[in-house]
């Protein structure tokens, strides 16, 4: 990969290859914190190794952004090739140079958007995870206070629903119906990344 990255990007990135990482410890933890923390990675999909499809894998899982490579004269796998690729060859100059400049080209594409989505995050429609701020230790507490909002609210509701059960066994205002199906539909709604829009509908019932 000499030829390839290093003359566009060398300048830019510490360029650290996954397969000559020497780590006196776990080296598959050791690219996996890597594989997070890193600004961009550059995976070479050629011959479809096993290891690298998983590295491109949990890098799309963190959300990051990653361009991905292969040799011009293999096939891109099928279940990615709608995502940004470039095809290399070594042996012609010419060709090496035009996949320099398209890897310039989406690099700097790459590290400009503010908000980058990749393809498990707009799946889940997780579009509002940036890169820069992805910590899930505060995502998680997050999601738990808001969670912990949701059964308050939705505690109260009920509880104010059963007073007009009993109260009124054979006649629940028709209203009173219709915010019961409102908190049933809102309820159904409820997935870790769409809370606030569900805090809101809980409260304009």
């Amino acid at each position: 990969m000499r030829h390839l990255l290093e003359p566009e990007l060398a300048a830019e990135f510490e360029i650290v290859r996954a397969d000559l990482i020497n780590s006196p410890g776990d080296i598959n933890q050791d690219i996996i914190v890597r594989l997070h923390k890193s600004d961009l990675v550059v995976a070479d999909l050629t011959d479809q190794n096993a290891n690298v499809m998983w590295e491109v894998g949990l890098r799309h899982a963190f959300n990051k952004p990653i361009v991905t490579i292969c040799k011009s004269d293999q096939k891109f796998p099928f279940d990615l090739i709608s995502h940004r690729h470039i095809k290399y060859d070594l042996t012609d100059p010419d060709k090496l140079d035009q996949s320099r400049a398209q890897i310039k080209r989406f690099v700097e594409s790459a590290m400009k958007q503010k908000r980058y989505v990749g393809p498990v995050a707009a799946a889940l429609g997780m579009a509002t995870f940036q890169r820069e701020d992805v910590d899930a230790a505060n995502v998680l507490l997050s999601m738990e206070d808001k969670l912990d909002e949701i059964s308050s609210q939705v505690l109260e509701l009920n509880s104010g629903i059963s007073e007009v059960e009993f109260s009124l066994p054979d006649a629940i205002p028709a209203d009173t119906l219709q915010k019961i199906d409102a908190i049933h539909e809102i309820i159904s709604l409820v997935r870790p990344w769409d809370l606030d829009r569900v805090l809101n509908k809980l409260r304009s019932v």
